[in-house]
């Protein structure tokens, strides 16, 4: 089972044949969220096992969600973007006879997001005396990030924040405000984020993102060395490797140490 509220379960099934693997596909909503989410259905994962491809499996999986559309008064699917998400699109690389099926499908796309890695924990040299850096510890703390996400950020940020772990933000002060944080994630959290999907390519990997700093205080480039205060602390709690996932900001974070792209991912509409 599929350990997400998010998940629309009748929709939501695996296929056999007798006893052999044939595919699977998970629906989720996005009721009570963002108003733009409130129209879609989200196909977070349709896959068919090799043997049982080019039969028409998966076109009569999305014909028959397609269908379904009307009575869960809904106008669009997406491919990827749901929320609690394995991954945030369709993996680009090395996967082109995926991408043709969607545009035959009649699949549009929507945007192009990517992972960066990095293995290397760097020194850090901050040039804030202002500004404080942290790593939350107490539960007041993660509330005070909370707040601050709810009133400068995404909803949805604060809604993928709020059930993560304490130990999971690092966070920058001034005058005792919180002005900017660092989502955390590693493979010990009790509900894995998904910036750690891959993480069986990796001896111990972790993660970040999102990244936010208030408009206030922008102008003091505070965001590089939050992201460096946040890699230098998962790398300090063992992690081989750090991910941040689902970003379109690569030469921002190839400053910050991120040398090189691991993943490509595509988001469809139709």
């Amino acid at each position: 089972a599929i350990d997400s509220n998010y998940v629309l379960q009748d929709e939501s099934y695996i296929l056999f044949d007798k006893e052999t693997y044939v595919g699977c596909i998970v629906v989720k909503t996005a009721e009570n969220t963002l108003e733009k989410y409130q129209s879609v259905l989200f196909v977070s994962l349709i896959h068919v096992a090799p043997s049982y491809r080019n039969r028409g499996i998966a076109t009569a999986m999305l014909k028959e969600l397609e269908g379904k559309k009307a009575s869960y008064h809904k106008k669009s699917l997406y491919l990827g973007g749901d929320m609690e998400c394995f991954f945030p699109g369709v993996f680009v690389l090395d996967n082109p006879t995926t991408h043709n099926f969607f545009f035959a499908y009649g699949f549009k796309k929507v945007y192009k997001s990517y992972n960066l890695w990095t293995n290397q924990q760097r020194k850090i040299n901050f040039k804030h005396p202002d500004i404080t850096f942290h790593v939350a510890k107490t539960k007041n703390e993660k509330n005070e990030i909370l707040k601050c996400i709810k009133s400068n950020f995404s909803y949805r940020w604060y809604l993928d924040a709020k059930d993560h772990s304490t130990s999971g933000f690092v966070y920058a002060t001034l005058d005792n405000q919180v002005v900017g944080f660092v989502k955390c994630a590693k493979l010990e959290d009790k509900k894995l984020s998904n910036g750690l999907n891959t993480y069986l390519r990796y001896q111990n990997l972790a993660a970040i993102g999102p990244l936010g700093v208030i408009e206030a205080v922008r102008s003091k480039q505070i965001g590089k060395s939050l992201v460096m205060f946040a890699v230098d602390y998962l790398f300090t709690c063992g992690a081989s490797d750090v991910i941040v996932d689902w970003t379109g900001l690569i030469e921002f974070y190839q400053k910050c140490g991120f040398t090189s792209i691991c993943d490509t991912f595509m988001l469809y509409e139709k």
